[in-house]
């Protein structure tokens, strides 16, 4: 969403806290690097939104957390609540730290675990005083070797190889240098920097890397120059008993306390209070795929082959822009059309397609109910 950032005002809350400003109220957005989250963490979230806001957590397509319909000023409570979860540790770097990692690493890595890896990288991106300089919407991407998350239209990409090796890539450029796994942290901040170097040396700033004239100059004098094509497209991860792990989606994102609160009593009996976010709007809780019906019951969806797979939408109402109930017609449409979609399809509220996926789908523009949607998508 855009709009005027507004700051909360200093002596309302312990250090530093930037909303956005958006059509429906504030909106707060908690990081997750690599979607790795407490189960604990989650509820006190869910039960900030309840108490402060619209009683729902939005999840984002980079596994992050949003709270949205905040009133003006954000209530000092919130803040508080907020900062006590842990997940805002340097309000200096909160806007920097997206980090998107393979969602199963720590279940089922291929090359490598890399969940140590995002912790690294975290630690070493809020104990730098000069990456807040770094835009918004700056994205890190670790891939473990599955080949699911490098397709993002990332900034620095980074892939396990065997044997402690790795490839790390940069946006906007097909160039690609191999180094020692062990130095993985220690390159993608030195390409951080060097980006940094150069942001603002074209016509315009560039707010990603893609956007420089050169991207691959960045690249120079790291590792070695290795031929290694990358995949084009994401490789979500389907619902159900993956590796042990139970995987679920949320339809469109919007998790509720409830919701939270299955989560948290499944992860505390299977998964030590673990809990993984992945960037499609889903939550993998390592241990728990006997455990699919109960998550089920609280409205998470635990089919391969549920059309939440394949179906997004935008807030919708309330938001001010939004012509239609985005979310009514998405529930509708499941309800009468519960298998996928031979394509992912989205709904936009408006003509601003906010939240519009990348990659191929079909978009449709303030389609004015389901069968509308239906006949869009299978005639």
């Amino acid at each position: 969403m855009t709009g005027m950032i507004r700051t909360v005002e200093r002596d309302r809350c312990p250090g530093l806290l930037r909303p956005y400003h958006t059509v429906d109220g504030n909106m707060i957005r908690l990081r997750l690097p690599g979607g790795f989250v407490r189960a604990e963490q989650l509820v006190a979230v869910a039960r900030l939104a309840a108490e402060h806001a619209n009683s729902e957590i939005q999840i984002t397509s980079r596994n992050n957390l949003q709270v949205r319909a905040l009133p003006e000023p954000i209530p000092s409570g919130f803040v508080r609540g907020a900062f006590a979860t842990g997940l805002m540790p340097s309000p200096a770097h909160e806007r920097i730290r997206t980090v998107v990692c393979s969602p199963l690493t720590s279940v089922a890595p291929v090359n490598a675990d890399l969940s140590q890896v995002v912790a690294a990288l975290d630690q070493a991106i809020i104990a730098d005083p000069e990456l807040p300089k770094l835009p918004g919407r700056f994205l890190f991407v670790l891939d473990d070797g599955s080949d699911d998350v490098l397709g993002e239209a990332f900034d620095l990409g980074y892939r396990s190889l065997p044997g402690g090796r790795a490839v790390v890539f940069v946006g906007g450029s097909e160039a690609a240098r191999e180094i020692d796994a062990a130095d993985a942290v220690a390159t993608l901040i030195e390409l951080a920097h060097r980006f940094l170097a150069v942001a603002e040396s074209g016509k315009r700033p560039a707010w990603h890397v893609r956007e420089l004239t050169d991207p691959a100059a960045l690249l120079e004098g790291i590792g070695d120059a290795v031929d290694f094509p990358r995949p084009t497209a994401e490789k979500p991860l389907g619902y159900g008993a993956v590796s042990g792990a139970a995987v679920v989606g949320v339809p469109l994102g919007l998790l509720t306390l409830p919701q939270a609160e299955a989560l948290q009593r499944v992860a505390n009996e299977c998964s030590g209070g673990r809990l993984v976010f992945t960037p499609w709007r889903g939550v993998v809780i390592p241990g728990a795929a006997e455990r699919l019906a109960e998550l089920a019951e609280a409205g998470l969806v635990t089919s391969p082959h549920s059309v939440w797979r394949t179906m997004t939408a935008c807030y919708g109402l309330p938001c001010s822009n939004a012509k239609v109930d985005t979310r009514a017609i998405a529930e509708e449409v499941a309800g009468s059309h519960p298998l996928p979609f031979p394509r992912l399809v989205h709904i936009s509220g408006c003509d601003r397609v906010c939240g519009e996926p990348g990659g191929e789908h079909l978009g449709l523009i303030a389609p004015p109910d389901a069968d509308s949607v239906l006949g869009a998508v299978v005639g």
